[in-house]
This record gives structure tokens, sequence and C-alpha cells, in this order.
């Protein structure tokens, strides 16, 4: 993609998202997660910004957020870089996520409680694609904690690795409670490292 500097075991990326709290999603103010009816993440190299947040972690305007009323589109000129702390992104938003596969995450090391809560009424299946770069992650604990607890029937971490993961306690705590019948973990869902579940 070309905005990349690596120093020496370092990556820092030009389009990297800036880290998300509990309580506030990518630091965009006066917006509730479980307010937001649509989240999409698309890649346009074309696209301009007349109004928004900018939600990079350098504050180099790489990624903006508009937001329109209960709808929120993450745009970016180039691929779009997760944070080395990605804990609580997607927490409490109850909308399916489009363009998920414009997130790089191969540079993530805390995925902990980012699908907490997440799609608890209206998402009924969540396929995590084949982008979804879990290999560094170590800490994944509370990450699907409550997540589509009453309409979710099909969970897939087909591509999931967790060689390195050493926390996973109350990953999957109340996943799907009401109608979950299909969960693919794949064959890289490795515990051999873990010390806390």
């Amino acid at each position: 993609s070309g905005n990349t500097n690596k120093t020496s075991n370092k990556f820092i990326a030009f389009n990297t998202l800036t880290t998300s709290t509990a309580d506030s999603f990518l630091g965009i103010s006066g917006l509730s997660r479980s307010n937001i009816t649509s989240l999409k993440f698309v890649v346009d190299k074309n696209a301009k910004f007349e109004s928004g947040t900018n939600v990079a972690s350098l504050g180099d305007s790489s990624i903006w957020a508009v937001v329109s009323g209960t709808e929120v589109t993450i745009y970016s000129a180039d691929e779009i870089h997760a944070n080395k702390n990605s804990s609580y992104l997607f927490a409490n938003i109850d909308a399916q996520i489009q363009g998920i596969d414009y997130i790089n995450t191969n540079n993530v090391t805390n995925m902990s409680h980012m699908f907490e809560g997440y799609g608890k009424t209206k998402v009924s299946s969540l396929s995590l694609g084949t982008n979804l770069d879990t290999s560094h992650v170590t800490d994944m604990s509370y990450m699907f904690s409550g997540c589509g607890t009453e309409n979710l029937s099909s969970l897939s971490l087909e591509n999931f690795t967790t060689v390195n993961v050493t926390n996973m306690s109350h990953m999957f705590e109340n996943l799907g409670t009401k109608k979950l019948t299909t969960f693919n973990m794949g064959s890289d869902f490795d515990t051999a490292k873990v010390t806390d579940m």
C-alpha cells in the first residue's frame, strides 16, 4: 500500500485507526455505540470529506468517520489498519459490519472485549472473513462475551489463529445464548500458550 514505515520489530502504519474505549467508538463524541444502526468501512482513493471526524491514531487525517444520524461510515484512501490495541472496537454495536475485510489486523496484539455485546439483537451471523489476522494477538479475554445473545445463529472463525494467545478468560461467555447452532473455529485454534481461561 505504500503508506507504511518499518522500524526494527515495530510496524507503524499511516492508515491506523485510533483506539476505542468501552464508552467511546473511535473517540467520536456524541455517538452512543448502542444507537449505531449501520457501520461501514470504505476504501476509496477519490473520497472527499466536507465534514466528519478524524479517527486516525496519528491524527494524520488518513481515516475519517462520517456520521449521518445513526449511520457511521469509516473512509480511507488506502487499506485501514486496526490499532495494536483494538480492545472494545466493535463492543455493544448492534449492526452488521460492512467492509470488515478492509481492516488489516496484522499488527494487533489486544483484541479483548473486541466484539463484547456486539449484535445483541440485530445480527444473525458473524463471519470474520479471511483477512482477520490474529497471529500476533496475546489477549482475547471477553472477545465475544455477550455477542449475539438474542439472534446470532452462526459464528465463523475459519482462519482464526490463537498460537500466541495467553489470555482467553470469558472469551465466549454468553455467546449466542438463544439461537447459536453453527460455530466454526477452524483448525488453528491453539490453546498451548493460554494461561488464563
